[in-house]
């Protein structure tokens, strides 16, 4: 056999697991609207999210302003969502998922095929930005579940 024997059905099934992957990223099977950003989540920007919580939402501007690498999200202009730990496990399984710190968290929404920062990291060396900007999502995400859950 040569490459080109069977390229037809080999471009079938490659597209056809890229489609698959896609809607898995989207965090939905049907009614995906594109980007990371699923028509069955409630979106608002982080101004829109922690509006009421003006000391978090100020932490989020300094490490937006000061940090981008490891704190990719416009906290006036991008949209995120809350996507649950199932959602992320199965992100973190595609190809270049992992490895690195996603400067938009996939858990808010961030979209697959972001440059990654890398943190250094062992089992026994941990990174203080890293943790730090970690502690951050994991609190903005706690401030959005209470919303979604009222």
């Amino acid at each position: 056999k040569t490459f080109g024997d069977n390229v037809a059905e080999k471009a079938k099934g490659f597209t056809r697991g890229a489609f698959d992957n896609t809607r898995l990223v989207l965090g939905n099977q049907r009614g995906s609207v594109g980007k990371g950003v699923s028509n069955s989540k409630e979106v608002k920007t982080l101004n829109e999210w922690l509006g009421e919580d003006k000391e978090l939402l100020g932490e989020v501007k300094r490490w937006y302003d000061e940090k981008a690498e490891w704190w990719g999200i416009d906290p006036e202009n991008t949209k995120v969502f809350y996507r649950t730990t199932g959602e992320v496990k199965e992100i973190r399984k595609l190809p270049g998922e992992s490895g690195g710190h996603h400067p938009h968290g996939l858990a808010l929404g961030g979209a697959t095929g972001q440059k990654l920062t890398l943190t250094g990291e062992t089992a026994k060396i941990k990174n203080t930005t890293h943790s730090q900007v970690t502690g951050l999502q994991r609190r903005v995400i706690n401030r959005i579940k209470k919303q979604i859950n009222k």
